[in-house]
């Protein structure tokens, strides 16, 4: 949450950042990023963030090959954002879909790279 960000780095260790570059963000030590991730993130709300990092690094790749190839990209925008923010069953563990999705997301992916030979 603005001013301060956190992502995971390539050990599944968080990186903290607290910015301070305007007048208005606090100054000192009003809170410390890592406790506010301690009281606000659960250990699933963790593991979304890794796996988030973890399946952009995979997605974003094949989503710029395809989307300098074709004309029309309203079908592979639509797909990715059904399968990244929308497909999702609020009585099972988000968690789980997460991830299910993210596959599903880099194989649609795959299979268009290979029918468009690219």
């Amino acid at each position: 949450m603005y001013p301060f960000w956190v992502f995971p780095d390539d050990n599944d260790e968080f990186i903290y950042n607290f910015s301070t570059e305007r007048r208005h963000h606090p100054k000192g030590s009003l809170i410390r990023v890592k406790d506010w991730m301690k009281d606000n993130f659960s250990d699933e709300d963790k593991k979304c963030l890794i796996e988030d990092k973890r399946s952009i690094s995979e997605i974003a790749p094949l989503f710029n090959k395809i989307h300098k190839k074709i004309k029309d990209t309203d079908t592979l925008l639509r797909d990715v954002l059904l399968l990244r923010y929308f497909m999702y069953e609020t009585d099972e563990p988000f968690y789980e879909q997460f991830c299910r999705n993210n596959r599903l997301l880099k194989s649609q992916l795959e299979k268009i790279c290979k029918e468009l030979n690219i």
